[in-house]
């Protein structure tokens, strides 16, 4: 299915524009609660604040893929034993009857089933609602009619997966891009020329690029539709919010694999070497390749090929990974917000991966990476390199994604990262840069 819409974690930042929904009879018409005194910005942040700390509940936002405007909310309240209560609205009444609910529902059974573990989601709505036609043609199981009108519902995990057998592509590949109109061209030349036997879909975070970039991959939506599902930002919100907080939870493949918009691949049959690898591979959650390294005009300044090598979850933290090269088992949590506030996502996001199964590199070279000038990494000062690196272990040992043997590795690393830092710092005459590596 192809969505106009997308869900994120909800934020206190929302309340802005919800207590204004919450002041509306009209929306509040169908729901079993609805507020008894007019709701003020304040009365409604203090209230999501609280609802977002609950633990037996999880929150999102629905908002629009074209512009990312926030029109309603979809949740579960209830979690508990496998099973979740699952509530829908949306507030901005001029999106009703355009299929948006209908939308959420099937983002939100994704999350429930996928992310949650949830074995059924249960729902409740006023027999008079106008989108019960909508349940019924998603295929919820219809219960009892209840005292006040509402009628209940249930799907099930065996529903879900059923659907999804049929639907879901097998692997979803991201693609962040910013400014990338003299390369963006070139990266889905290289993602829509692999050779497969299924089927992938490809979601590009455009985060309101100032140059042609967003033309261009207009172009490739009318000549892939389905395929081809873009989020265009009306405005720039940063590379790890636009990786991990809009088009991650918009992956709904078996697996994932990850190409920025300045790099490409090459090889044809890269995702299908890679998923063939997984596929017979259960113990493994990730494999890469190794890649060419070319200039901004396509000049190889390095390459060399890499041998197959297995990794474990100690290992990799020594092991530099080429982002553009990886294909992974979609099975992290990626709505933590850590993931948001990190600034190498790639390292974090790999070394999270590693307590899900080993790592492998595979013996073949399958793109190019292209250091130029506006590279998110290429194009940092050393010292910003550094600094970097430093502060995404630091943030790695307070995550919760990581337990404690990770964590001394990482305390490990990071003071030898710092020494190597610092040592390089003085080679190039940088003596202060090099003491404020040392103490960050």
């Amino acid at each position: 299915m192809s969505y106009n819409v997308y869900i994120r974690p909800l934020r206190e930042a929302d309340a802005l524009t919800s207590y204004q929904w919450r002041n509306d009879p009209k929306i509040w018409r169908f729901t079993g609660k609805r507020p008894d005194k007019y709701i003020t910005p304040d009365i409604e942040r203090a209230w999501l604040a609280s609802a977002l700390r609950r633990e037996n509940e999880k929150r999102f936002a629905i908002c629009l893929c074209d512009d990312d405007t926030y029109i309603g909310n979809v949740f579960f309240t209830d979690i508990k034993d496998g099973q979740a209560l699952l509530h829908i609205f949306i507030g901005e009444i001029r999106y009703w009857g355009k299929n948006r609910a209908y939308e959420s529902a099937w983002l939100a059974l994704e999350q429930g089933f996928t992310q949650l573990g949830l074995q059924q989601v249960n729902l409740e709505m006023h027999k008079n609602n106008p989108g019960i036609g909508n349940v019924t043609r998603m295929g919820w199981q219809q219960g009892a009619e209840l005292e006040n009108g509402f009628v209940q519902y249930k799907y099930t995990r065996q529903q879900f997966e059923q659907v999804t057998k049929q639907t879901t592509p097998l692997v979803s590949i991201c693609i962040p891009t910013y400014n990338h109109g003299k390369y963006i061209r070139r990266c889905l030349e290289g993602v829509m020329m692999q050779q497969t036997g299924f089927a992938f879909e490809v979601i590009i975070g455009e985060d309101c690029s100032t140059d042609d970039t967003r033309s261009i991959i207009q172009e490739f939506e009318k000549k892939h539709p389905g395929i081809i599902k873009p989020i265009y930002h009306q405005q720039n919100v940063g590379p790890q919010r636009n990786a991990y907080e809009f088009c991650w939870p918009r992956l709904t493949g078996k697996y994932i694999a990850v190409c920025e918009g300045d790099d490409y691949w090459t090889d044809p049959h890269k995702l299908q070497k890679q998923v063939d690898f997984l596929e017979a591979n259960g113990e493994f959650v990730l494999c890469f390749h190794e890649v060419r390294t070319v200039s901004e005009n396509d000049e190889v300044l390095r390459e060399e090929a890499g041998d197959f090598r297995v990794f474990d979850w100690k290992s990799i933290f020594y092991q530099h990974i080429p982002t553009m090269s990886v294909v992974f088992r979609n099975c992290i949590p990626v709505t933590h917000e850590d993931f948001i506030h990190v600034t190498y996502g790639d390292l974090f996001l790999f070394a999270a991966l590693s307590k899900y199964g080993k790592l492998a590199e595979l013996d073949f070279i399958g793109g190019n990476y292209r250091k130029h000038a506006g590279g998110a990494f290429s194009g940092r000062s050393m010292e910003e390199k550094y600094k970097g690196s430093i502060e995404t272990r630091k943030l790695m040992k307070r995550s919760a994604l990581f337990n404690e043997d990770q964590k001394k590795e990482i305390e490990k690393t990071m003071w030898r990262e710092k020494k190597k830092f610092a040592k390089n710092l003085i080679k190039h005459g940088k003596l202060t840069s090099s003491i404020k590596i040392l103490f960050l």
